[in-house]
Order: structure tokens, then C-alpha cells, then sequence
């Protein structure tokens, strides 16, 4: 395994403490503290995020606000969604906030035959405004971006983004490690790689990563129910990762 030049960051969804609403102040300081520690670009609704439990809306307000703090920089959004409208509609609400692109995979629901993606994909395609990818249980794309599935990824349980490569940098699930420390895995990735996965495949990157800011001083609040924090084995598995190299 190799260190990617550049990195994208696949971003938690930052709530109050309570969870009942998205935290603003949180958004703004999450972005600015990857960007110090080396993050290309951000990737909004990812599994990282949890959008299952989110609202349509708030998955558009996480992207705004991402857009605004990040000043420039490349923000893509999963666009992974129960329906085609819900696709498109997430697809839209990036091009207007100005994403550079989207990436989605099938509904997290049931088996999808070939001619169902594909009137998914063209349909998407014709109406969501910007660039976009599939990324299929296959390791297929389709669409505009010219991105793809990293051929060894860390991670890969969903028809979603857990590891892919975008024009503008790869989104990995190590990445919310910050970059310094991703090195350090890289570097030692014959003796960690077992670990590595073993990690993020029982807990998810949403839990990894809310659980490693929380640890290095990034408050960003509790997970929504029903997701609920790593315990036992898996918080010990996480927490480990932070000293491993």
C-alpha cells in the first residue's frame, strides 16, 4: 500500500450534544482542523457521516456549511440515497453550493438487477447538474468523474464510498486518522493491515472516526441514534490504532 499524494477526507456529521440538530460551530472547526493536518479536499455524506440518520435537509446543510468553511478547497458529496429523487435532489442542492462532483452507489436496500442501476444512473445523469460517478458493487463506475475503487482498499462493504479515487485526491476511511498518522500506517502496513481491517470492518467508519477525534481533542458530539458508540473490543481496537506504527 502506498500513501496517496493527495487526500480527501470523508467527513463524521458533527451534532450538539443532545444529537437533535447539526452543530454549525462543530462543521466549521472539523474542516479546519483536517485541513491543518493535511487534507486535500472533503467528501460530505459518506458512511462516515451516518446519512442514514439524517434528513434530507441536514444532509444538504452539512455540505453547505462544509463548502463555506472550506474556502476553496475540493468537496464532493455521496449522493447514496433510498430513491432516485432523493439522488438527484442531493445532486442538485451540491451543484448549486458549487461540490466539484458526486459520487453514489445503489440504495442501501434489497438487489438492484442491471436495468434498474442503469435507469438510476441515466437519470442521474440527466438531471443532476454536475459531475457524478456510480461506484457499483462490481467495482464499476459510470457517469462523468473519472473516479474508481482503489484496487487494494482498506475498506468496502457498501455499493458506496469507503475508498475511491477522485480527480482530485483519494477519499480512504484512514484518512480521518489525519495525514501524519495514515503515513505511519502506510509505512507499517504489512504488521497493521490485519488490524486495520479488522477495525473499521466491526465498527464502521462512522464509529472509527467520531471516536479518533474525540480522542485527539475534536468534540463533534454524540453519534444519532440508532448508531451508538464503539464499546468493549471495538472501542479498545480504535483507541489502539492510535499508537500503532
Amino acid at each position: 500500500m502506498t500513501l496517496p499524494e493527495k487526500l480527501i477526507v470523508p467527513l463524521v456529521t458533527p451534532f450538539t450534544d443532545d444529537s437533535t440538530s447539526l452543530s454549525e460551530v462543530r462543521v466549521a472547526r472539523l474542516v479546519r482542523f483536517y485541513a491543518e493536518l493535511g487534507a486535500a479536499g472533503f467528501l460530505v455524506g459518506s458512511s462516515a457521516g451516518e446519512p442514514w440518520s439524517l434528513s434530507l435537509s441536514e444532509r444538504k446543510q452539512m455540505l453547505e456549511w462544509t463548502m463555506r468553511e472550506a474556502r476553496g478547497m475540493p468537496v464532493y458529496v455521496d449522493a447514496t440515497a433510498m430513491t432516485t429523487a432523493a439522488v438527484i435532489d442531493l445532486c442538485q442542492s451540491a451543484e448549486r453550493h458549487g461540490a466539484r462532483g458526486a459520487v453514489y452507489g445503489a440504495p442501501w436496500f434489497g438487489g438492484h438487477s442491471e436495468g434498474e442501476i442503469d435507469s438510476l444512473i441515466r437519470s442521474v445523469n440527466r438531471h443532476g447538474n454536475l459531475p457524478t460517478a456510480f461506484i457499483g458493487k462490481a467495482n464499476e463506475n459510470h457517469g462523468q468523474l473519472e473516479s474508481h475503487i482503489v484496487i487494494e482498499p482498506v475498506v468496502y462493504k457498501h455499493a458506496t464510498t469507503e475508498e475511491v479515487r477522485l480527480p482530485e485526491g483519494t477519499v480512504s476511511p484512514l484518512a480521518v486518522f489525519g495525514l501524519e498518522r495514515m503515513a505511519a500506517f502506510v509505512e507499517s502496513w504489512a504488521k497493521l493491515q490485519l488490524r486495520i481491517r479488522a477495525t473499521f470492518s466491526q465498527s464502521g467508519t462512522h464509529r472509527v472516526a467520531r471516536l479518533v477525534l474525540k480522542e485527539l481533542g475534536q468534540e463533534c458530539g454524540p453519534h444519532r441514534g440508532p448508531t451508538q458508540a464503539p464499546v468493549g473490543q471495538a472501542r479498545e481496537m480504535i483507541t489502539a490504532l492510535l499508537t500503532a506504527g
